[in-house]
């Protein structure tokens, strides 16, 4: 998401944040993908700017796509797979507990999955989930909430042809069936390739809690 784009080079783009005091970090997980950004409070607007030319960017180099597909990412999911409590709990103890949700898939991928990656597949997943009424932007800190909110409803509020037009996003509904006295066991596949012979054990209590609608009866 860092990458070049029809608006801004690679190097512009990295300069454009380094040379103004900011930080970018992006970070993914089962229920949403964050970019945060560390700015001083007078840049704020270029911060916005910038955020948002990720978020609604469709086109890329197809090389540095590649090229970070097969470096970057690959390398990470290869540390990844060297820890069996990390592949544990991503393949094995979350897809019991969210069975029947989106929560059950590994978001992690597979060498095989992460190979078989197209651009084609970046576009879709933005174009489904990177709209107006699944998104969210805060700011926090020495903020001028009038110079935000405008620049705001200047990005993430409009496009080139001034409106960044929502479109209903269906939730569905899933019926969550976690049975008492279920024993979840790590695979053998997912013993440690270099050190075969050492084994250990994880224990974890999963439990659905109430959503945050609903008032305890304590505090």
């Amino acid at each position: 998401m860092f990458r070049e784009n029809d608006k801004i080079s690679s190097l512009e783009f990295a300069e454009s944040a380094e040379f103004e005091g900011m930080k970018l970090t992006a970070s993914t997980s089962h229920l949403e993908t964050l970019y945060d950004c560390w700015t001083p409070g007078s840049k704020l607007e270029l911060a916005i700017k910038i955020l948002f030319s990720l978020a609604t960017n469709r086109s890329y180099n197809l090389e540095e796509f590649v090229r970070e597909r097969n470096g970057i990412v690959m390398t990470e999911l290869i540390t990844y797979e060297r820890y069996p409590y990390m592949r544990f709990v991503e393949r094995v103890l979350l897809p019991e507990v969210f069975k029947g949700t989106p929560l059950e898939d590994d978001i992690i991928g597979t060498p095989k999955s992460v190979k078989s990656l197209e651009l084609s597949d970046l576009l879709q997943l933005k174009d489904t989930f990177y709209v107006p009424n699944n998104t969210k932007v805060v700011a926090v800190g020495a903020v001028d909430e009038d110079k935000f909110f405008q620049s705001v409803e200047k990005t993430f509020g409009a496009s080139n042809d001034g409106i960044w037009r929502p479109y209903p996003v269906e939730q569905p509904n899933f019926t969550w069936k976690l049975e008492p006295r279920v024993v979840y066991k790590e695979f053998p596949d997912l013993k440690d390739p270099e050190d075969p012979e050492i084994d250990g054990a994880i224990a974890y209590i999963a439990y659905q809690v109430n959503p945050r609608s609903v008032v305890p009866r304590y505090h």
